[in-house]
């Protein structure tokens, strides 16, 4: 029987197996922790091991089960492990309860716009911005999941929210001032909507810095350190596409899509962005690219560097609710674990979406992202981030060869009868009808594609750039450069 003390030493020595080996008997003897089960879910949330996370916070919840804050937290890790059902069936009640609650209501309409209840979760927004109406994000929900018409009571509203919005915590007003300018985007009021966004991502900058610097420093140590020859030599022999297949590109820049195309085949299951590569592949050195070196050079044996690698993604994957062998991961920052891919995955299959920078660009700038992703807050870091992306992508296609497919976006919406045939192939997959019909499938989404992939295919976010002020595309043909060298 596994003790606290055991947990902890586990964490003190930093050997995540031992901790959440300890972590799963305590859970099994039902370990009188008290308070303590908050930490242990807090410890499995970070290495991604929902299932253990969901039963320590069960516990933590039980200590007092009237208590909403504890259930909130229970409902954020179902939410977080992509259990939204269980979330809404959780939260539901409560919402019932204690109908006044602005952030049950909030949490009940986010879920239920994820599952593909646009309406349901439109109710329950409006009950929440209506009881709490400084309240940011509620705004950017409402507006993310509608098309706004001049004179609407939706607009009607949404304008009313703005002497409100203008006393509340800086991050909800950004918030509330990109739900501004989609809904003046809706209304074809180009100039107005690019100032709300550019008012709300400068207050973002000051709440979530940039490191411009570090970010190519690091792109070009992956260059340098993981070149072709060093990855031929070092990995693991290729068995094939019959693994997973990562979907990666810049935001907005047709990774949903792809993922949706994707997961309409019969053998294909969506894991959506798992963001699971940093924990599977820390011990390996992760993102770093020298100590991805130093770890193959400590073993010189290709089988002992990274065989532990493969199993443990699978088994986070199996935690998050994926079980097929064929599944889509298309976390964002897979280009930064391409190499390690390339070494520890021989039967995984890359596709990397391109799209036009500016159209991406603009995209990116007026999309406000729920956590990290600073450079979208001002065009100057997001070409500095592009240019660094430019050159990871220029790096990987030599050295992945066949093992990555490029899929420009433009190209894919035109002629999707020509493309959806090529992915397949890339992927090990039969061709599908259904992979043409992919806006028919019902899944969660999660992402702020959330609209769009339940759209039949469309063309308007082709040229898109042509939508946005002439002085912004002016800064942005001067600044979008190579700065890396």
């Amino acid at each position: 029987m596994a003790t606290a003390a055991d947990f902890i030493a586990a964490l003190n020595r930093r050997d995540r197996p031992a901790a959440v080996d300890a972590a799963n008997r305590l859970v099994a003897s039902n370990a009188m922790l008290g308070d303590q089960w908050q930490a242990i879910a807090r410890f499995a949330v970070r290495v991604a091991e929902w299932p253990l996370a969901i039963d320590a916070m069960r516990r933590f919840v039980a200590r007092k089960s009237g208590d909403l804050d504890r259930t909130l937290q229970l409902a954020d890790i179902f939410a977080s492990a992509g259990r939204l059902d269980d979330a809404i069936a959780l939260i539901a009640p409560l919402a019932q309860r204690a109908p006044g609650d602005a952030r049950l209501h909030h949490l009940l309409g986010t879920a239920y716009i994820q599952v593909g209840n646009v309406a349901s979760g439109l109710d329950h927004l409006n009950a929440a911005a209506r009881i709490w109406p400084a309240s940011g994000m509620t705004w950017l929900a409402i507006a993310s999941a509608q098309r706004y018409a001049s004179g609407s009571t939706a607009f009607a509203a949404l304008l009313a929210a703005d002497r409100d919005t203008a006393r509340a915590a800086l991050t909800a007003r950004a918030a509330y001032l990109y739900a501004m300018g989609k809904a003046w985007d809706d209304l074809g009021e180009y100039d107005r909507a690019f100032d709300a966004f550019d008012v709300g991502a400068t207050l973002m900058r000051g709440e979530r810095p940039w490191d411009a610097d570090g970010d190519e420093a690091a792109a070009l140590a992956l260059v340098k350190e993981l070149d072709r020859s060093w990855l031929d030599e070092a990995a693991l022999p290729d068995l094939g596409p019959t693994g997973p297949i990562f979907v990666t590109g810049l935001p907005r820049s047709g990774t949903t899509l792809l993922d949706q195309i994707l997961a309409s085949h019969s053998a294909v299951s969506s894991g959506g962005e798992l963001n699971l590569l940093e924990v599977a592949t820390g011990d390996a050195g992760g993102s770093v690219a020298s100590t991805v070196r130093r770890h193959f050079e400590t073993t010189l044996d290709a089988e002992t560097a990274w065989s532990p690698i493969g199993p443990l993604y699978r088994h986070l994957v199996e935690q998050r609710g994926a079980h097929s062998a064929r599944f889509v991961d298309k976390s964002l920052d897979t280009s930064r674990y391409a190499g390690l891919i390339r070494l520890a995955m021989p039967d995984a299959r890359l596709i990397w979406i391109r799209r036009d920078p500016l159209d991406t660009a603009w995209s990116c700038f007026r999309t406000y992202f729920s956590q990290g992703l600073g450079w979208t807050f001002g065009f100057d870091t997001i070409a500095r981030h592009f240019a660094a992306e430019d050159v990871l992508f220029e790096h990987w296609s030599g050295a992945l060869g066949s093992r990555l497919l490029v899929v420009p976006y433009e190209a894919l919406v035109q002629d999707i009868d020509e493309w959806v045939p090529r992915i397949a192939r890339h992927a090990g997959l039969a061709f599908e009808p259904a992979m043409l019909d992919f806006h028919r499938l019902k899944r969660s989404v999660t992402t702020a594609s959330v609209a769009q992939v339940r759209q039949p295919l469309y063309q308007r976010a082709v040229g898109v750039r042509r939508l946005t002020p002439h002085g912004w595309r002016r800064s942005w043909q001067t600044t979008h450069k190579p700065r890396l060298h």
